[in-house]
């Protein structure tokens, strides 16, 4: 039974190594792979993959405030969120004292951004509306 167990959990990574190999194989060219007619109910066929900024460590809990159209992400290893227009402007940063995993909008308003960090949870009170 043990050994069965191995087998097939050696059988899946290598699956997803695999699959990780063909969606990497892109490379430059971002796609949208269609593996099912549904997708085109939500994704149009002519879309396109869009870089809207890239250079961060690694980004984590975007969200969108709509009344002031901008996205708010954490950058875990710089420990700090950045505000960015839809365009990818930097708008401004808020700095933390650890590291950040994720954002989300909360509070009955939407004005308090709770930012979830590595040992603790944070809040700041922001002038727009998020989508929670």
């Amino acid at each position: 039974m043990k050994n069965s167990s191995i087998s097939a959990a050696v059988l899946f990574a290598a699956t997803l190594g695999a699959c990780g190999a063909s969606a990497q194989a892109q490379g430059d060219k971002p796609a949208v792979v269609r593996l099912a007619p549904a997708l085109d109910a939500l994704v149009s066929p002519d879309a396109r993959l869009q870089l809207v900024k890239g250079g961060f460590g690694f980004t984590e809990g975007i969200v969108w405030v709509e009344q002031g159209r901008y996205l708010l992400l954490s950058d875990i290893p710089a420990n700090v969120i950045y505000k960015l227009t839809p365009g990818g402007r930097h708008l401004g940063t808020i700095l933390t004292p650890e590291l950040v995993a994720n954002v989300e909008f909360g509070d009955p308003d939407h004005k308090t951004l709770y930012i979830a960090a590595r040992t603790g949870v944070y809040k700041i009170r922001v002038n727009n509306a998020g989508i929670p």
